[in-house]
């Protein structure tokens, strides 16, 4: 598991460092010596779309995503539980639907270049869809099986 965490950290780490040379890269083209570099604006947007889905992997892996459990909190353990399995559910086919409209859309635009660098194609947007998904559905599987264990844990330590 440490191994996947530095891996994880590691690959976001370069994309954002990659992100960053990019916007550097055109402010300095743009502003300092006045050419306008077109491939770098399309670097930076690839990388974005790349950076938010391995962000995203980071995220669920952590259980770190913004939510407001106030009145779940309030909810009895077994329909704590079974909200909690709906939701992941939910979840999780919705993310097959969009990995599906991604193996689509690569499909679709495998021969579609992009706009500013010419030997480059377009399913590259798509491709961190097929790659990051997977492995956000699976953290959400972790995370129900995890969760009632947890939950199960509190209870029993709760009537004792």
């Amino acid at each position: 598991m440490k191994l996947l965490r530095i891996l994880l950290y590691s690959t976001a780490v370069s994309i954002l460092s990659g992100l960053l040379l990019a916007v550097v890269a055109q402010v300095i083209f743009r502003y300092v010596l006045h050419i306008s570099v077109p491939w770098t604006e399309e670097i930076a947007r690839i990388l974005m779309i790349w950076m938010v889905l391995a962000g995203s992997i980071i995220v669920q892996k952590d259980g770190s995503h913004i939510r407001t459990e106030f009145f779940v909190s309030k909810l009895p353990l077994k329909i704590r539980l079974i909200l909690r399995i709906l939701l992941n559910i939910a979840s999780m086919l919705f993310l097959l639907s969009v990995m599906k409209g991604g193996f689509s859309m690569i499909r679709h635009t495998q021969n579609i270049m992009t706009g500013s660098i010419t030997w480059l194609n377009t399913s590259i947007l798509y491709i961190p869809i097929v790659l990051c998904l997977p492995f956000i559905i699976l953290f959400i599987i972790r995370d129900i099986v995890s969760f009632r264990e947890t939950e199960s844990d509190k209870s029993t330590e709760q009537r004792e």
